[in-house]
């Protein structure tokens, strides 16, 4: 019977630590996401103090964000998306809309590559 045990408290700790892992990664990017997109609208609206009201928020959750990516996550993807975001306020202080809404659409997909890849389908597991 203790042969059945070990492997049984082992499967569940590793379900549990994926549950948790996705959880906690779809939450953050859609958090992420959502002040992008606020950002976004309020640069298309030509309100670009709010947008960088909203990058500021963006830039605190990252950053709390990234300690935990970095332990879950490779650094490479992470180090892409801070470049990305560092980009951001810069773009949007020198109120240039075109460039700031495709380095914004970047981030969103480099974020969004980070919750696919955390989603457990056959291509994640294989």
């Amino acid at each position: 019977m203790r042969n059945v045990v070990v492997p049984l408290v082992i499967l569940v700790l590793v379900a549990a630590f994926i549950a948790v892992n996705l959880a906690v990664v779809t939450g953050g990017v859609s958090r992420l996401d959502r002040l992008l997109e606020t950002a976004e609208t309020a640069v298309l609206s030509g309100d670009f103090g709010a947008a960088r009201a909203a990058l500021s928020d963006f830039s605190k959750d990252f950053a709390v964000f990234r300690k935990y990516l970095d332990a879950v996550i490779s650094h490479t993807e992470t180090d892409s998306i801070m470049l990305s975001t560092e980009r951001l306020p810069a773009l949007c202080r020198e109120e240039t809309a075109a460039d700031f809404l495709s380095e914004a659409a970047v981030t969103r997909a480099l974020l969004r590559h980070i919750r696919d890849c955390e989603i457990p389908t056959v291509e994640n597991i294989l």
